[in-house]
């Protein structure tokens, strides 16, 4: 529908496919809506969890001048 708006605003707009679509579940199983939203409640604007902080994994110096050199001796041959 939005494409054929865009390419013609002025023509009537085919709704046709609407007709196609699934009328909203307004009581949805919670262990559904919990595991998609990460709140029991998809209605009523709940603040889900943060999630956890990251932690990046410790940066191995030893390795990461290894490849500079590695890389260095290929630009130089």
């Amino acid at each position: 529908m939005m494409a054929k708006f865009i390419a013609d605003p002025e023509a009537p707009v085919d709704t046709t496919c609407l007709d196609d679509l699934v009328p909203v579940t307004w009581d949805e199983d919670p262990a559904v809506v919990e595991m998609l939203f990460g709140t029991k409640d998809m209605w009523e604007n709940t603040a889900s969890p943060a999630p956890a902080p990251r932690k990046a994994a410790p940066v191995d110096w030893a390795a990461v001048a290894r490849l500079a050199r590695e890389r260095s001796l290929r630009v130089e041959r």
